[in-house]
């Protein structure tokens, strides 16, 4: 188990584009460091995750912006949690960190969504 999830909530024209892709230029030198990004949820930005997280009618969950031939509704809310979990439990033993950075979640989430929000790595 990973011992530590740091969630980089840009503002929007603050240079969260440029730390991100800076993060992943760098992918291999935080590796050996300790420190994962994921992958599975949009590179640079992760904005799967901000999408994941900001919808609480998941029957309607609309991907409109994706690229990727996904299913709508609880099967792609189901399909990302499986899939960020597998991505950590893919992790080697040395990655104890996992950081994600997603400018989206800043504007899309507010104080009460990381008390209702279940993260993709939950197992329920």
């Amino acid at each position: 188990m990973k011992e530590r999830l740091v969630i980089h909530i840009g503002i929007e024209k603050t240079g969260t584009t440029s730390l991100q892709h800076y993060l992943y230029l760098n992918e291999a030198r935080l590796a050996s460091r300790g420190i994962g990004l994921l992958r599975c949820v949009g590179v640079p930005n992760n904005r799967l995750l901000a999408h994941y997280a900001s919808f609480r009618d998941r029957e309607r969950l609309p991907v409109p912006w994706c690229s990727e031939n996904i299913p709508a509704g609880v099967a792609w809310y189901d399909l990302m949690r499986q899939r960020v979990r597998a991505e950590i439990d893919a992790f080697p033993e040395s990655i104890q960190t996992v950081v994600v950075s997603s400018e989206h979640l800043h504007s899309r989430l507010r104080s009460c969504h990381f008390q209702k929000t279940t993260a993709p790595t939950d197992g329920a």
